[in-house]
């Protein structure tokens, strides 16, 4: 019996690896989901932020439709590949320390902790420099996700794009963020909210 569960369990394996390397919708999706929801194991696993879960999905995603998939060789089980290769990724963030991870000021911060902090319009215009060069979808994309807080899923279907695509824009939007605030010579994302 526990052969039988096995056998079975490999075939699902190969079939599915099958249709990703056919770029199949639904099970790259399905690919992405599971992703996601490792990353943010992984994340509290470190003890670091869903964000940078969320990022280290993206980057791990970003491999594994290159070339992961492609390279996987059954030595081990699928998932298990990718849960290295998510805590490979998120080990890398947080060498890097994040620059830029949020904009939006924490409303449950206290008082000692808000009074450090500038007003939303200085924010804004410390970021403007680093923000004007976005167009079309990548503008959206950003100001939808980070600025308003909308869901990945919410805004592939306001845009009419696939969320796997979505989740790239943003990830790419937010790292040439980061870029941009370093070369301004902020080096924290708390340098940026800061007074």
């Amino acid at each position: 019996m526990e052969h039988t569960n096995r056998n079975e369990k490999t075939q699902n394996e190969i079939e599915f690896i099958r249709l990703l390397k056919q770029e199949n919708k639904e099970a790259l999706d399905k690919l992405w989901e599971a992703l996601y929801l490792d990353s943010v194991k992984i994340a509290r696993k470190y003890r670091q932020s869903e964000d940078m879960g969320y990022d280290a999905a993206v980057k791990a995603y970003g491999k594994l439709t290159a070339s992961g998939i492609k390279n996987f060789n059954f030595k081990s089980a699928f998932r298990s590949y990718c849960w290295v290769i998510i805590s490979r990724e998120m080990l890398r963030l947080m060498k890097k320390e994040v620059v830029f991870e949020e904009l939006e000021v924490d409303k449950y911060a206290s008082p000692e902790k808000r009074e450090k902090l500038a007003d939303t319009r200085t924010i804004f215009e410390r970021i403007k420099p680093c923000i004007e060069h976005l167009k079309g979808n990548r503008l959206n994309v950003f100001e939808m996700i980070d600025l308003e807080g909308q869901s990945p899923k919410d805004v592939a279907e306001k845009l009419g794009l696939s969320r796997n695509n979505v989740n790239k824009i943003a990830s790419r939007v937010r790292l040439e963020l980061r870029r941009c605030l370093e070369e301004q010579g902020y080096s924290s994302s708390l340098e940026v909210l800061s007074f």
